[in-house]
């Protein structure tokens, strides 16, 4: 068992994690829409297009952000990264303590944990691998080195059991 002392990840960190994610898989999406009028404008020779493209770019891509916010930021996930919590890591598989009274400690089952990676300070346990879903730990909660080689040797030891 391994447990991490109370942490959280402050909600600009976690949006800042959730977008680049978020553009790193669905880059096309912003970019389609400027590359046709881009496209518009050198087949038809009218410059016009280049103004829509423009205003694309500049107006209706960062008006959509919000839209990634809500839908991303919002889910379990995010509240669970973001409101103080200890995390407890053992066969079980990940519970979160949280310091609220009222709220119930959640649990994650091991076998829903696909991945880690190490994204502005926080390691991020990938979830079900829908959706963006991932729990945000900052390195900060890990008392050295050696406690976050226990914490990642203790999620291994179930992909090494099935």
């Amino acid at each position: 068992m391994v447990e991490l002392r109370e942490h959280h990840v402050e909600a600009s960190r976690y949006l800042a994690i959730v977008t680049r994610l978020f553009f790193k898989r669905y880059w096309w999406c912003p970019a389609l829409p400027v590359v046709v009028f881009v496209v518009l404008a050198a087949v038809f020779a009218d410059s016009r297009f280049l103004l829509v493209a423009l205003i694309v770019a500049m107006a209706v891509i960062p008006a959509a952000l919000p839209l990634i916010y809500y839908y991303y930021a919002l889910a379990p996930e995010g509240r669970w990264s973001v409101l103080p919590h200890r995390l407890v890591a053992d066969d079980d598989g990940l519970t979160l303590h949280f310091a609220q009274d009222d709220l119930k400690p959640c649990v994650i089952a091991r076998s829903h944990i696909v991945g880690r990676r190490v994204s502005r300070g926080c390691m991020l346990l990938m979830l079900d691998n829908r959706r963006l879903r991932f729990l945000a730990v900052p390195l900060e909660a890990f008392d050295g080195e050696r406690h976050l080689r226990d914490f990642i040797a203790t999620l291994n030891t179930h992909k090494a059991n099935q």
